[in-house]
């Protein structure tokens, strides 16, 4: 993990789209749908349905050279937060990928893009390394059907009561936020889904998909920022 801390190269993580742009083309070829249909299978004959999904690849900010997205948990007002910064490789705590990208030189392989001191990340990671048959079908599935430059593989994450829903907000000052959020505090907001769960329907025998986390699009748009909240301090 270190030489992959050390190793990282910030460039690969500033040329994804934002937010709005990759939704946008996401949408308008419905390659969503073709992913449940295509990688559903993948995830449920690994066993991997609850660990692992998929992410819609985007830039939450600019990192500079030395900079890695690093996410923390944190607890604000009872509730539970992932807070991602830029921050310096030496972080004071372990880490594991959260986020992974396809890519291919001789053969396919999974590149970190952005990484977590949450320990359900590095459970998800512990079985995924006991996996390698599920990341080269996953890798090789993503290529094979040109779903690399959209969707990356994500590790899942369970809101700590079942009201709660994972919502996004990324903030002035490079600051993102996933937040346990109660439906009402995002009533009549334009949310875009960023990350799903896939999984075999039994009775359906079809392999479907359902939204793991939202983000929070601001009102004015083409920013995706939000005014800092005073009481969060990260």
């Amino acid at each position: 993990m270190q030489q992959e801390l050390e190793h990282y190269n910030q460039s690969s993580f500033n040329i994804l789209p934002s937010i709005e742009s990759a939704n946008a083309d996401m949408r308008a070829r419905d390659q969503l749908t073709r992913a449940f249909s295509l990688l559903g299978p993948v995830f449920a004959e690994h066993r991997m349905c609850e660990t692992w999904g998929i992410g819609l690849l985007h830039k939450h900010w600019h990192l500079e050279v030395g900079e890695l997205p690093i996410q923390d948990v944190e607890y604000h007002e009872d509730r539970r937060q992932f807070t991602t910064l830029p921050r310096a490789v030496a972080f004071s705590k372990p880490l594991s990928p959260s986020v992974f990208a396809v890519k291919t030189t001789l053969s396919p392989f999974l590149q970190p893009l952005e990484f977590s001191s949450d320990p359900q990340v590095r459970g998800a990671n512990t079985l995924l390394t006991r996996n390698p048959q599920f990341v080269r079908d996953f890798c090789e599935s993503m290529l094979a059907n040109d779903l690399e430059q959209i969707f990356g593989l994500i590790a899942l994450r369970t809101a700590s009561r079942p009201h709660l829903q994972l919502v996004e907000f990324n903030y002035e000052g490079r600051i993102s936020v996933v937040r346990e959020t109660i439906p009402s505090d995002i009533e009549n907001k334009e949310l875009i889904e960023t990350s799903w769960r896939l999984a075999l329907d039994e009775v359906s025998g079809n392999c479907v998909g359902s939204c793991f986390s939202q983000c929070i699009v601001p009102a004015s748009g083409g920013g995706h920022q939000h005014a800092h909240p005073r009481a969060h301090k990260p």
